[in-house]
């Protein structure tokens, strides 16, 4: 699934520590009704089929943790393949899924109430702190995904120029803990 996100060429993109990713790393896989049925999990008590609601408890006891690329194939069973990301900090990473001639690929952004999320930091001191530290180093980043992402005519206007893109880190870099797949 991670491979998705690596820029063309990149060889660590292929690469064998690649293979110690496992479903234990995504978020929330706990609840997903893919990971936690069969043949993803043997152990399962219910087929895929009867299984409504995944109670996590239950997932994480009799599923164990299954190799990406064993995920990735099962994904690739269903006609619709959603990834949700919690708090994308660079919105570069997504440019070589944009380009990808062969990915239906469509983004959509959701922004959450400022009065909510203020509330969520009244009631967490530690998330405040956390996510602040998070802002300020997205911020000493500059605006290098708005520049990535106008240089490949995202966003720009009508007749905008192009130029060309920086290397990038690799997308797993951003992503970690915040992924959760939805089959």
């Amino acid at each position: 699934v991670l491979r998705l996100y690596a820029p063309p060429g990149d060889p660590a993109a292929r690469a064998p520590g690649a293979a110690n990713l496992t479903t234990a790393a995504l978020f929330r896989w706990r609840t997903n009704k893919v990971i936690c049925s069969p043949p993803l999990c043997p152990g399962a008590p219910r087929a895929r089929a009867e299984v409504g609601l995944v109670e996590d408890a239950a997932c994480e006891r009799s599923c164990p943790p299954v190799a990406l690329r064993a995920l990735e194939a099962e994904c690739r069973k269903y006609p619709v393949v959603v990834i949700k990301d919690v708090r994308l900090l660079d919105l570069g990473v997504l440019v070589p899924l944009l380009r990808d001639p062969g990915l239906n690929l469509k983004v959509v952004q959701l922004f959450r109430d400022p009065r909510a999320v203020h509330n969520s930091r009244l009631k967490s001191r530690q998330g405040l702190l956390r996510e602040s530290i998070q802002v300020l180093r997205t911020r000493q980043r500059g605006d290098r995904f708005h520049r990535v992402l106008l240089a490949h005519g995202v966003g720009a206007r009508p007749g905008g120029q192009s130029r060309a893109l920086p290397a990038a880190p690799r997308a797993d870099f951003f992503l970690t803990g915040a992924l959760e797949v939805i089959c």
